[in-house]
């Protein structure tokens, strides 16, 4: 079974939408946690990380690079995939 870690950062609750989507259509176990909560996770024991963020001002958000960099090395030894949310009028 694959266990997946979906982390994200949603302001405006589009992000959070596009998490739960995601997360509905993987097999498996999945957990969804917010980025200020994700370094509390062993990322060792998933086998997908999916890491999602708007884009505000043409940025992302701290907590996504905080987590990004504080996990790179851990990052680069799996599967993981970024994605950017952006709504617009």
């Amino acid at each position: 079974m694959v266990k997946t870690l979906i982390v994200y950062e949603s302001r405006q609750g589009y992000t959070h939408k596009c998490a739960k989507e995601i997360e509905s259509l993987l097999d498996g176990s999945v957990v969804l946690v917010k980025a200020k909560d994700a370094n509390k996770e062993a990322l060792e024991q998933y086998d997908l990380i999916i890491i999602g963020s708007a884009v505000y001002a043409g940025g992302i958000p701290s907590s996504i690079k905080r987590f990004s960099k504080r996990n790179m090395q851990k990052l680069l030894q799996r599967p993981f995939s970024f994605i950017h949310v952006w709504y617009g009028h």
